[in-house]
């Protein structure tokens, strides 16, 4: 059975797509598809969003596979966690024993996955994943019953045509296909203002490159891929700061009605 799309925007703030499938299955469900429900994935882990999606999941008693090209990139995502206060009882005693018994046997083989221990950060594992290499992406979901793309084309490679379609697209549509078949409960994408009809003044960022035309892609990919899901669409998020939300609060509205405004991370994360 599959419900109908839910589409809304919240009003010059941010839009979102929603769309919940669900499919008859036997009475015996096969175990290898259990997923970890207090387990995340999160693509582009060291970005503005993502890191603020990490550090905000983790609060929330999430554990997190926090997706990074390198290990090296993930140095301040690990410091910014570090800071956090959580609430040294929720970490269980298994928890605690299975951290002995993983620093123990360090290191971890091949070197790809390395878990970051601390009090802050006991929940969080930096997972080394380039999405543009399909055969990284399935091992580095893990047992992860969400996946979060946050991923974009870097503003700083600006002069790089290929970015947009390598990266909102390809690697993209690579983490959807890989969550398809790791059969992951629930797929979250951050696209953008602008992808599904041209208005302005979001339709000025195909300036670069034609990204939302490849953003669009990315969510046909989605749509066509059978995954529950659920497709955020902002405006813009580079000044405003967390205290944004006591000014400017989020209401929904029709999709493709709106095409400008901001909103900050931390308001998109709570979408």
């Amino acid at each position: 059975m599959q419900l109908p799309c839910l589409n809304a925007s919240p009003s010059g703030l941010i839009r979102s797509t929603t769309k919940f499938s669900f499919s008859t299955i036997g009475a015996i469900q096969d175990k290898a598809d259990l997923k970890d429900e207090d387990l995340a994935f999160v693509a582009g882990a060291t970005g503005r969003v993502g890191s603020r999606t990490v550090r905000e999941l983790l609060k929330l008693g999430f554990r997190v596979r926090a997706g990074v090209r390198t290990a090296q990139k993930a140095e301040a995502l690990i410091q910014s966690v570090k800071q956090m206060k959580l609430d040294v009882e929720s970490a269980s005693e298994g928890t605690q024993r299975k951290k002995r018994e993983l620093l123990e046997n360090a290191p971890i083989a091949n070197n790809r996955y390395s878990l970051v221990f601390s009090p802050a950060v006991e929940k969080l594992e930096i997972v080394e994943c380039d999405l543009e290499k399909r055969d990284q992406i399935g091992p580095a979901l893990g047992n992860a019953s969400v996946v979060i793309c946050c991923i974009g084309a870097s503003e700083k490679e600006v002069f790089d045509i290929t970015g947009p379609y390598r990266i909102d697209y390809m690697a993209t549509k690579n983490l959807i296909d890989a969550a398809t078949v790791a059969k992951v409960n629930h797929f979250i994408l951050l696209t953008s203002l602008g992808t599904n009809k041209v208005g302005f003044p979001a339709a000025i960022l195909n300036l670069f490159w034609g990204v939302l035309i490849w953003k669009r892609k990315a969510e046909e990919a989605l749509f066509a891929s059978g995954l529950p899901y659920t497709i955020v669409r902002p405006g813009g998020m580079e000044r405003p700061t967390d205290a944004y939300k006591e000014t400017h609060n989020i209401t929904l509205s029709q999709e493709d009605t709106l095409f400008g405004g901001q909103v900050s991370n931390l308001q998109v994360f709570y979408l």
